[in-house]
């Protein structure tokens, strides 16, 4: 769910008498983009990713020191409802990333 403004960084309190700020939709383009996507991902909006309204979770990863997810969901199973989501929540980034053993969620 999507408060109102929070896709383009509003940082006023909500207040119905006080409009938006619409100009930050331009200056946060790329937060604005990056929900776009996500909802389209969501939505299965280009069919390839039917697995993220399904109820299956398997959690495959979690590095705790380096901030990394890695998880697949699935509705049926099969193309186009297989996802695997990896998550960097660090504050690097990678050009390659390898699991490390003693890493993975038992």
């Amino acid at each position: 769910m999507i408060f109102q403004g929070q896709e383009f960084l509003e940082d006023k309190f909500f207040q119905d008498s006080v409009p938006l700020d619409w100009t930050k939709l331009t200056t946060y383009a790329g937060i604005n983009a990056l929900y776009r996507d996500l909802i389209r991902l969501r939505r299965n909006w280009f069919n390839q990713t039917r697995g993220l309204r399904g109820q299956h979770v398997n959690v495959h990863h979690v590095n705790n020191a380096d901030k990394m997810i890695a998880f697949h969901r699935w509705e049926n199973g099969g193309p186009g409802d297989d996802v695997v989501i990896v998550a960097n929540f660090g504050n690097r980034s990678y050009d390659s990333y390898k699991r490390e053993t003693g890493t993975e969620r038992k």
